[in-house]
């Protein structure tokens, strides 16, 4: 089952699982985990009353064929 995690320094650490049969776990698998991190952060400064972060630096140790491509840089630079 591969296993990936999401850090939000200060916010949030989120835990995700994609099965083979079921889950794509490319490119498209990186986008949707940072969309859910990032939902969560929203949702936690929704409820404590604090402002959504203006900075966002994006660590990755996965492959080219996951987090830097042609999928991948749109969706951040959106």
């Amino acid at each position: 089952i591969p296993r990936i995690a999401a850090i939000a320094h200060g916010w949030a650490v989120e835990f995700f699982l994609a099965y083979y049969d079921v889950t794509s776990h490319g490119a498209s698998h990186v986008c949707d985990v940072m969309a859910k991190t990032l939902e969560r952060v929203q949702e936690i400064a929704d409820r404590a009353g604090r402002e959504m972060p203006k900075h966002l630096i994006i660590q990755s140790d996965n492959t080219t064929a996951q987090a830097k491509n042609s999928l991948v840089v749109p969706f951040l630079a959106h």
